[in-house]
């Protein structure tokens, strides 16, 4: 979204189809009247519109647009249709957005006026990722779902609460082999994707006992022996240790070397895919499995 709201990029978006999105809405004028069949409460509809925003990822609600009534044309915007701004001023809506619960921080209301009447103005409202949950004027909360603002369930409320709370991290993980086989590594990635510090983090992988995948029998040369549920495996962990956390949008990483050839004693029986678990301070863990196939990569040539 640009820097500068003008008329001519609202244009612009009009003539570039610019489907809405959940990070993205497009509002008639008519956004504003009560007194429909269904006595809709403006302001409910408002708060339920922006709080589901901010509850979602954050995004950009635009009152003063009009959207196509033909179905297959639905969610593109067809048309400026501009607020009378004497009617329905700034300090209005500012106003309403105030009754969210707890007040959404930097929301910013750009109104954008659409010449030739100096009364006409489109409100576009910037709305950022929040870090707990917002309620709407009707006791509920709302995220967006398909276009669409809609009812939270209890642990999605729980899980968006808890962004102030927890880390949130991701897993990635790829399996390569060295240019001169039959070594190579599996690199396994933890990275803070949330707006929380991870003081410390501890990821625990497993891994068949041995790999027999592409007609090669991999060996991890470190690790312990698990007998697990299903099969044996090798554990590898790594952590930070005494080392520094993982701050937000920040990765650690670990290269875990495996050979190639035989194994004996084979055990009778190993699991079948590689799998973590990863914890964090006091969050949930997570955990997960990647097929070989999945995290395969060529190796590098020079």
């Amino acid at each position: 979204m640009p820097d500068n709201w003008d008329a001519a990029y609202l244009n612009s978006m009009i003539s570039s189809k610019i489907e809405e999105g959940n990070s993205l809405d497009y509002k008639a004028a008519g956004a504003f009247f009560d007194g429909d069949k269904k006595k809709r409460d403006v302001r409910t509809e408002i708060t339920k519109d922006i709080s589901a925003m901010a509850n979602s990822n954050g995004g950009t609600i635009i009152y003063g647009i009009a959207e196509y009534s033909d179905h297959a044309k639905r969610h593109l915007p067809e048309k400026l249709d501009p607020v009378s701004r004497s009617q329905f001023s700034k300090e209005w809506l500012e106003h309403i957005i105030s009754n969210i619960e707890p007040r959404i921080a930097s929301v910013k209301i750009i109104p954008v006026e659409i010449p030739p009447n100096p009364d006409h103005v489109v409100y576009v409202v910037e709305i950022p990722k929040s870090t707990t949950a917002h309620q709407a004027m009707d006791l509920k909360y709302y995220r967006r779902y398909n276009f669409e603002s809609v009812p939270m369930a209890d642990h999605e409320i729980r899980d968006v609460m808890n962004r102030q709370r927890f880390p949130k991290l991701a897993v990635s993980a790829t399996l390569q082999f060295g240019r001169h086989e039959p070594k190579g590594t599996l690199h396994f990635a933890i990275q803070n994707i949330g707006d929380v510090m991870a003081r410390h983090f501890l990821a625990i992988i497993h891994v068949p006992v041995p790999l027999r995948w592409r007609g090669n029998v991999i060996i991890f040369k470190d690790g312990i022996l698990d007998n697990l549920e299903d099969g044996s495996a090798i554990r590898l962990h790594f952590s930070n240790g005494i080392g520094g956390p993982l701050f937000p949008q920040s990765s650690r990483y670990m290269n875990f070397e495996f050979g190639t050839g035989t194994m004996h004693p084979e055990p009778k029986k190993t699991i079948q895919e590689i799998r973590y678990k990863v914890y964090a301070d006091s969050m949930p863990f997570i955990e997960g499995k990647f097929a070989p196939d999945q995290i395969f990569k060529e190796p590098e040539v020079f």
